[in-house]
């Protein structure tokens, strides 16, 4: 008995492995499991990487190469799709090593898709060589035509030649419709949106984001359907048509819920929320910023979770819910200090001198509202210090090492004259003539040292005139408050009612001589520079007086983020501006905008 179970068993396991081997052997096994792929991707595609990779394991053991280049195409499609660049590079090399030397076709492919991906990273040196290296391939009638198109557009709009962009990406639309290729429809027809925005053609955008978002749903591509989405919503937005701006976002809530993209999701929360609050819709505000707290709590994005504490806290403020929202703003506070991020730190400091306003607690309000004044202030003088201390330690850099480089050849010069004398007295006339024109070399270099000393050195000077000036207004400031305060404790000490106080207290408070402060700051600013102004004028006489503010900006090199809240303007603003200027000066990519006008307050 035991002998025929035995048997039995022996002859099941073979079974099964022959099974296995059928299956393994099949060369419609494969092709099966691609097309199991490709539905994975539809259905649920956050399974897709986890199941190509074991798939790529064992068609590498198995040396099964055309499988792979199939297989290496869905990644790269699904990885660029959902913007996760660091896999999508190693994929695209991994599939490089695959292919070769011989097929010039998916040679060309991989060089195209480098070149976007690192477009989209910003990287433009990368952009260049990649691009430079598919076009050795490049050709009107090949089938990746409309991928050299698309990457000219790409490479465009990333250097603001926006026109030029337009044109390029019509041409990949052309090619890609004639061909049938509804993917690079999709993605030529975003980045047109894109561009047109930009150019603030918001009539256009809105076009081509309804067409991407019309193939796109007929692919089933679903993060591009709520980047659409995202935009479209963002477009009818700018135009004030609200209704339908939170149509497109709920359409892309949807459809996040299916995704598991927390961060996305919980912008798209905000987003809607902040509409709704506008609107005066509280209730239902509230609902959402607290799914939206829910959602980075559990994906541990601590970001997010202090982004809605902050809108909570002046969400319930506006609902005169006001123990609730000191909790919140409280909350949010302690979340600012712990991130570090002092940007937000001031805006919790800002309402919560609005909630002590409202609360009537004026002592409290004027508090908070010099603490948010000053987080402010900090950021800009610190970004004037860091960039002095830069320019400074470069100078001190390039100094020792043009110096050790000027020692270098004096003795090289020196050691060659000495053995050219022992080998030949008679080659002295060339030596010497030969050490008189590197001792002119020598002193051409000196000249050129000097030269960019005294460059450096008015550079260092006018950021020191800034600093110096900046200390001034804190200075000022600090007057401005110190009256208050002695105004305040007036008011308090006298025998008037406490109705009658408050009422002086409040007076004192809309006077708000931090506005009075920042408005000189900008009189002293634009007299200061009137000589720059009059140079760049006479240079470039269509610049608007807006522009010339912003160059004089400029000049003191801060970053976009710290204008942004200098002016008062949004960041997408002050960038716009600065394509504008660069334009009306013929600048070219290679060259720097704050170098350019650092140069004429040394002509």
């Amino acid at each position: 008995m035991k002998v025929i179970i035995s048997c039995f068993l022996l002859l099941n396991i073979l079974t099964n492995i022959q099974g296995q081997n059928t299956r393994t052997s099949n060369p419609n096994f494969g092709r099966e499991k691609l097309d199991s792929l490709k539905e994975i991707l539809q259905r649920n595609p956050a399974d897709f990487i986890e199941e190509s990779f074991k798939l790529e394991k064992q068609w590498i053991k198995e040396n099964k190469k055309d499988l792979l280049i199939e297989l290496y195409h869905l990644q790269v499609d699904y990885l660029d799709i959902t913007d996760n660049y660091d896999l999508t590079l190693l994929t695209l090399h991994k599939f490089r090593q695959l292919v070769g030397d011989k097929d010039e076709n998916e040679i060309a492919y991989i060089y195209l898709q480098l070149a976007s991906t690192f477009c989209f990273m910003g990287n433009i040196d990368s952009l260049n060589y990649w691009q430079s290296q598919a076009e050795k391939f490049r050709s009107s009638t090949s089938s990746l035509y409309g991928s050299y198109l698309l990457v000219d557009g790409l490479k465009n709009s990333y250097l603001g030649k926006y026109s030029m962009a337009i044109k390029s990406l019509w041409q990949a639309i052309s090619f890609f419709d004639k061909n049938g290729n509804k993917k690079g429809l999709a993605v030529a027809y975003n980045n047109l949106a894109t561009n047109y925005g930009r150019l603030g053609d918001l009539v256009n955008q809105k076009l081509n984001l309804l067409k991407a978002i019309d193939i796109n749903k007929s692919l089933g591509y679903t993060y591009q359907l709520v980047m659409n989405y995202n935009n479209l919503g963002i477009n009818y937005k700018q135009t004030n048509q609200i209704e339908k701006a939170l149509k497109y976002y709920d359409l892309a809530y949807q459809e996040l819920k299916r995704l598991d993209n927390p961060f996305l999701l919980a912008q798209n929360l905000t987003n809607r929320a902040n509409i709704l609050e506008k609107q005066g819709n509280l209730k239902a505000a509230e609902k959402l910023f607290a799914e939206c707290e829910k959602v980075c709590e559990e994906n541990n994005i601590q970001y997010g979770v202090m982004l809605t504490n902050l809108n909570l806290g002046n969400l319930f403020r506006l609902q005169n819910k006001y123990v609730d929202a000191s909790i919140r703003l409280n909350k949010g506070l302690a979340l600012t200090k712990s991130l570090k991020s002092v940007r937000e730190e001031a805006l919790v400091y800002e309402r919560l001198s609005w909630l002590s306003r409202d609360m009537a607690d004026y002592k409290a309000a004027y508090t908070f509202q010099t603490k948010f004044h000053q987080l402010n202030y900090s950021l800009v003088n610190e970004s004037v210090k860091k960039e002095a201390f830069a320019l400074k330690e470069k100078y001190e850099s390039e100094k020792k090492e043009k110096e050790i480089v000027t020692l270098s050849k004096k003795q090289l010069n020196y050691q060659y004259f000495i053995s050219v004398l022992i080998v030949c007295v008679l080659l002295l006339l060339v030596i010497l003539q030969g050490w008189r024109n590197k001792h002119k070399l020598v002193l051409l270099e000196k000249q050129k040292q000097e030269l960019n000393k005294k460059l450096l050195k008015d550079v260092i000077e006018n950021k020191e005139k800034e600093l110096t000036s900046q200390v001034t207004l804190l200075a000022q400031m600090q007057q401005q408050v110190d009256e208050l305060i002695q105004k305040t404790s007036k008011i308090l000490s006298d025998n008037s009612t406490e109705q009658v106080k408050l009422k002086k207290i409040e007076s004192l408070l809309k006077a708000d001589p931090i506005h009075t402060l920042k408005n000189d700051f900008d009189v002293r600013l634009t007299s200061n520079n009137e000589d720059f102004f009059s140079l760049l004028l006479h240079k470039y006489p269509d610049l608007s007086p807006a522009e010339l503010k912003l160059c004089a900006y400029l000049r003191l090199n801060p970053s976009t983020k710290d204008l942004a809240l200098i002016t008062n303007r949004s960041m997408r603003t002050i960038e716009s501006t600065r394509t504008n200027i660069r334009k009306k000066m013929i600048l070219t990519s290679q060259e720097n905008l704050v170098t350019h006008l650092l140069s004429f307050s040394n002509e």
